[in-house]
């Protein structure tokens, strides 16, 4: 058999794998059998490469009031997909505060909601934990219920004991929350009043409050003080702080006349100021009463503020461009008084002076001054506020002052030898943290691992020492100067401490599963513990387990440790030993290595 010479039988088939026609054969079979071949041939083709399209899925639910489990209407409801936090739809709920959300792919998706008279919340956010939505094959992502917490307030007026508006006084709000496994007041925010001596403080989640007012009449006459002369020093013996009044400014002289404070507190009756008064027009804040602010309510808290004639006192300090501070301790809070100066006398000298209420005061004094500091063989120069002074100052009613030098200065510093080199640009520092201090204190880690903290930053007390930045771990602590426990060293007034940190990179991550009886629960505190917690507080982690049961703690630092998972542990002060303790019996043991671990923890 040959092939047939026809051209049009010839279709270049054997490069494209078909076979030729056969001599003979009739046409129309043959372009049959040939569309037939290649009719099969695309349809394989198609199914070769159609992929099936991926499963689709729908987070759905309602948004309601917590404190009256009434819809929610015009809520925007806001979802972002985990894995890529730009990924964001948002949706707004209806008369039923009902939403939806489809055409999701598998995954997790962080959820939050806002409306009018409800501030920006996570889906059963606790502290800053919340929920993420699950979605999935097997996961149950519709019919949700979004529990809004409604906004509470405070607001009032401020005035005189003449019952004139008290304008631009500074409200100072203190709301007792749970942080860091420890209940505490802490400072919230702040509020000037107007003309009318108004304040308003809004969108604040229920709880408990307390207020603290700062302010100056506005009538107040507080004359400038001088330096005083030797004719006042003969009568007074005072060569320190002490009790100045009034009088002309002029330099001093040593044929001027003794001034008389009684004399001149006549002369001036309108010297006078307010002192910090706290809500219900009580100047100490043992007797200050707490606000309640109920979940879509609003409190009134109105103050008198009553003046009273000021202290005058006068310090001279070292530095011609001496800083001078005097402050009040509100709540753990430092809060730094307006009515109080300082002038150069000469070169060397500058004088510190003001008119306040009398109270109990911590003075400090800084000034400016070039310091020669030297790492390893480098010597760096560099300019900085340091702390010359500080002193505690009382000052009474009756013109008596008393003064007693606050805790001497401590001194950090040290290296942290690392077995690897840091990341570059990674501004690594180690930080001192103190559960009575909002914010941790921080010294660099320069290229050779050595680290300085900022003269007069630290007070005597017991600090929490960690890593930031640093793509490693704390494996041990030693001090010279110090006492050290655990991840904790305790400094006492005047020591220089030296620390040798040391170091290995990496950090462990745990991903796992919050269960009771054998079912995934949402909405519980994931707690690490470590052993010794009381001295090694910087090592807890947590996290709030999602819609599935699952969470993650991130920045682990290797070692043995307890997990737990509590269901309404939020209210839990973790922190204190004799809290915990009941707990840990009931926990998982777990060692962490670098890298991730996984994990199942029964919830208690």
């Amino acid at each position: 058999m040959r092939l047939s010479a026809d051209p049009r039988c010839k279709l270049q088939a054997a490069s494209e794998g078909f076979p030729m026609c056969r001599e003979g054969a009739p046409r129309a079979i043959v372009l049959g059998w040939l569309l037939s071949v290649l009719t099969v041939g695309m349809a394989f083709g198609q199914r070769r490469d159609t992929k099936p399209a991926p499963r689709k899925f729908q987070i759905s639910g309602a948004v309601v009031n917590a404190a009256s489990d009434d819809p929610v209407a015009g809520a925007v409801v806001e979802i972002a997909y985990t894995n890529d936090l730009s990924q964001r739809r948002q949706a707004v709920s209806d008369a039923e505060g009902r939403f939806s959300f489809s055409d999701l792919v598998a995954g997790k998706y962080a959820m939050e909601a806002a409306a009018r008279g409800f501030r920006l919340q996570g889906y059963n956010q606790h502290e800053q934990f919340s929920s993420a939505v699950a979605v999935g094959v097997g996961l149950n992502s519709e019919g949700l219920t979004f529990r809004l917490q409604p906004d509470g307030a405070i607001f009032g007026h401020i005035t005189d004991e003449y019952g004139d508006p008290v304008q631009q006084a500074d409200v100072l709000l203190f709301y007792e929350r749970m942080e860091d496994g420890q209940r505490g007041m802490h400072f919230a925010e702040e509020w000037r009043t107007d003309n009318e001596g108004s304040f308003h403080f809004a969108h604040l989640p229920p709880g408990e409050y307390k207020i603290a007012v700062t302010a100056q009449p506005w009538y107040a006459q507080n004359r400038p003080l001088h330096a005083p002369s030797p004719a006042d020093e003969a009568i007074n013996g005072s060569t320190g702080p002490g009790i100045i009044s009034g009088g002309p400014e002029a330099p001093p002289n040593a044929d001027d006349k003794a001034h008389n404070p009684e004399e001149e507190a006549q002369q001036l009756p309108l010297d006078v100021a307010f002192p910090i008064t706290f809500y219900p027009n009580t100047t100490e804040a043992e007797r200050a009463e707490t606000i309640v602010v109920r979940g879509g309510e609003k409190a009134r808290a109105d103050l008198v503020l009553h003046a009273v004639p000021t202290i005058h006192f006068i310090e001279k300090a070292t530095g011609a461009q001496a800083r001078v501070s005097l402050s009040q301790t509100v709540f753990d809070h430092s809060v730094e008084l307006v009515n109080v100066e300082s002038a150069s006398v000469n070169k060397e000298t500058a004088e510190i002076y003001g008119a306040i209420p009398p109270g109990h005061y911590t003075m400090g004094v800084e000034a400016t001054h070039w310091q020669i500091q030297t790492m390893a063989k480098n010597r760096l120069r560099s300019k900085r506020e340091e702390p010359l002074q500080q002193k505690e100052v009382d000052l009474s009613s009756e013109g008596e002052v008393s003064t007693s030098p606050a805790a001497a200065a401590v001194s950090v510093e040290g290296k942290v030898q690392l077995t690897s080199a840091l990341p570059k640009n990674s501004r690594a520092a180690v930080r001192l943290f103190r559960p009575d201090i909002d914010q941790p204190i921080a010294a660099e880690i320069d290229d050779k691992g050595h680290f300085v903290f900022p003269d007069g930053s630290i007070r005597p007390g017991r600090y929490y020492v960690f890593l930031l930045n640093a793509a490693s771990h704390i494996e041990k602590i030693v001090a010279q100067g110090a006492r050290v426990k655990g991840r904790s060293i305790e400094l006492a007034a005047g020591d220089a401490a030296r620390l040798t940190i040391t170091a290995a990179p990496g950090m462990g991550t745990i991903n796992g599963v919050a269960l009771q009886n054998g079912k995934p629960v949402a909405g519980a505190m994931v707690l690490l513990a470590p052993p010794d917690p009381e001295d090694n507080l910087v090592l807890f982690r947590r996290d709030q387990s999602d819609t599935d049961g699952s969470f993650t703690l991130p920045d682990v630092v290797p070692g043995k440790y307890t997990l737990l998972a509590i269901a309404n542990g939020w209210e839990l002060e973790w922190a204190n030993p004799e809290v915990l303790t009941p707990y840990l019996a009931g926990g998982t043991k777990i060692e962490v290595g670098v890298g991730v671990s996984k994990a199942q923890v029964k919830v208690q």
